[in-house]
């Protein structure tokens, strides 16, 4: 079996194992094909929520987000439970919009290192990133940062970035994982 594939296989082993409840739900609820508004996870409240969730929605100020995106977001965010984190996407205002997803984990060290090693192979897009979070790095223009129990990968899409050079849609995405870590305080 390719090593790339063996990898994702213990990739998705270790996150299904770590996972905890973030978004306010639980891993348990499974279901990425059905967005919820920002703040409604879906939980019926049966899980064990032995810590506070955090919602994805809410790690990056508007400010931050319409410096990054080029205009202003949208008050409703699309939040979709997946198996092993929260995934919220953020757009703007204008057409044809722009794009953030915020992808948080609760998954810690562990996850990070397991989402690092599947990536650090592929030289011409990862790098080691300093000054974010504990940890952190780019691949492509999507930045992976840990926090403490949280990894936030931060990923900017849509036609308005089209024309923008892979190294600013870098920065603009680095400057979003700076705000995340520190709102994770």
């Amino acid at each position: 079996m390719p090593r790339i594939a063996i990898t994702l296989l213990a990739m998705i082993a270790l996150l299904a194992g770590c996972a905890g409840p973030v978004g306010g739900g639980g891993a348990e609820s499974g279901d990425s094909s059905t967005p919820t508004a920002s703040g409604d996870s879906g939980d019926s409240g049966d899980s064990d929520n032995s810590w506070a969730p955090v919602d994805p929605c809410t790690l990056i100020p508007d400010d931050a987000l319409e410096a990054a995106l080029g205009g202003p977001v949208a008050e409703e965010r699309e939040t979709y439970q997946q198996s092993s984190s929260t995934l919220c996407r953020i757009l703007t205002t204008t057409e044809p919009p722009a794009i953030v997803s915020v992808d948080l984990y609760a998954t810690g060290r562990d996850g990070f290192e397991v989402l690092r090693g599947y990536k650090q192979d592929i030289a011409d897009l990862y790098q080691p990133l300093t000054g974010i979070g504990e940890d952190a790095f780019a691949f492509g223009h999507e930045v992976t940062m840990l926090k403490g129990r949280y990894i936030v990968v931060i990923f900017l899409e849509g036609l308005p970035f089209d024309n923008v050079p892979t190294a600013e849609r870098l920065e603009r995405a680095k400057t979003l994982a700076v705000a995340a870590a520190d709102h994770l305080n």
